[in-house]
């Protein structure tokens, strides 16, 4: 099962690192602000590439769990946590382009949860999946057994 750490480190503006295991032993590496993002709140991440297991941090990391599910869809980097609370999280890769380097872009990325872009943007579209499915559920009142279809 991949894992997620979060190492404390010693930088004013980005008091953390978290490593995010997408495969076994490839861990994207992100300096992130904050451990969660706080309702209304969305954090922004410095990537730092990709490290393997054998290139962690060797102290004891002040925040580490499973995870259950990473997707990536495009731009977007969907994670749910083997955890109660603070379980769902997303990860948006923007490139922006150098305002006074016209034709040169960098790399923006922001931890978002739902609850922080509600809580921030109440009724604010909130991406979805393109590959997203449509589920029709019919339930059967005089049957013995309640029925799925899809």
């Amino acid at each position: 099962m991949n894992r997620w750490l979060l190492f404390p480190i010693a930088v004013k503006n980005f008091p953390y690192k978290l490593y995010i295991e997408e495969e076994q032993d490839k861990f994207l590496v992100l300096s992130v602000q904050d451990k969660w993002p706080g309702p209304g709140k969305k954090i922004f991440c410095l990537p730092n590439g990709y490290c393997e297991e054998n290139n962690l941090p060797q102290i004891k990391p002040i925040e580490e769990c499973n995870i259950i599910s990473t997707q990536r869809y495009d731009k977007k980097l969907t994670i749910v946590l083997d955890r109660k609370t603070r379980r769902r999280c997303w990860f948006l890769f923007l490139k922006g382009e150098y305002k006074t380097r016209p034709g040169e872009f960098y790399e923006q990325v922001f931890w978002i949860t739902h609850s922080s872009a509600k809580e921030r943007r109440p009724g604010a579209y909130i991406p979805k999946s393109k590959d997203a499915q449509s589920l029709e559920i019919i339930i059967l009142k005089n049957a013995g057994k309640s029925h799925f279809l899809q």
